[in-house]
């Protein structure tokens, strides 16, 4: 994952962190034998529903509320009515802020990881 943070494309190592995390989440989910939806959202949602017992669940929380909403920040400029652009992914993030979220994310893998014996 620290791979894909290049100081010229935070937006891609914001992606993949959320990508990461999504992983996770649909692992943890399945180890749980909860039905995993195929939606984005939804997958990050029932996985906070469902784990509400384990000691990741707060900082789960924190990570989920962050990312929900830059995963198509990241990937998708959006478009104005006069074919110009209001938000551009490269311009989004720094690399400093990027590799602030791989380093929370990474924790949060590694912490559901160890949690759950995957």
């Amino acid at each position: 994952m620290a791979a894909a943070l290049h100081p010229t494309f935070p937006e891609g190592a914001v992606f993949h962190s959320y990508h990461a995390f999504e992983s996770i989440a649909c692992a943890a989910l399945a180890v749980m034998g909860v039905t995993i939806p195929n939606d984005h959202r939804q997958k990050l949602m029932r996985f906070q529903a469902k784990a509400r017992r384990y000691t990741f669940f707060h900082g789960a929380l924190v990570i989920a509320a962050r990312l929900e909403p830059v995963r198509n920040r990241a990937l998708y400029p959006k478009e104005r009515e006069q074919q110009s652009f209001s938000h551009d992914p490269s311009s989004a993030w720094t690399p400093t802020e990027a590799q602030s979220l791989l380093r929370r994310v990474n924790g949060m893998v590694n912490a559901i990881k160890t949690e759950l014996m995957i």
